[in-house]
């Protein structure tokens, strides 16, 4: 799927090639920065696969309640960061805490000799 490039009518021919590389350069970087996104949420879940949250099952409620508190004070200090050189480590870590979270779904439980083969 290509972008259709739309032209500047400003008279000369080099501002609309400016305008569709400054347009490519942001696309760029958005698919960059999605693509580091993924690493530490892959950190995450590789320790989420490995760490055991039956904790949360045993009150669901509040289990609930803390991680909505958890990822809305991730989303708080991302924006409240946007501007500092502590935006990017604050995005990672928000990143790796829902890759914690995607973990126990991943996770594919070891199989027992007691269990029913269905």
């Amino acid at each position: 799927m290509q972008p259709e490039l739309r032209t500047i009518p400003t008279g000369t021919p080099g501002a609309s090639q400016d305008f569709a590389l400054r347009q490519h350069k942001v696309l760029r970087n958005t698919y960059m920065l999605l693509a580091l996104s993924l690493i530490p949420t892959a950190i995450g879940a590789a320790i989420g696969t490995n760490l055991d949250l039956g904790f949360m099952r045993t009150s669901p409620m509040l289990s609930f309640v803390a991680i909505l508190a958890v990822f809305y004070g991730w989303i708080y200090a991302s924006s409240a960061t946007r501007k500092a050189r502590s935006a990017w480590p604050c995005c990672s870590a928000s990143r790796c805490s829902s890759g914690l979270l995607l973990g126990p779904l991943l996770h594919r439980p070891s199989v027992s000799a007691t269990a029913p083969n269905w």
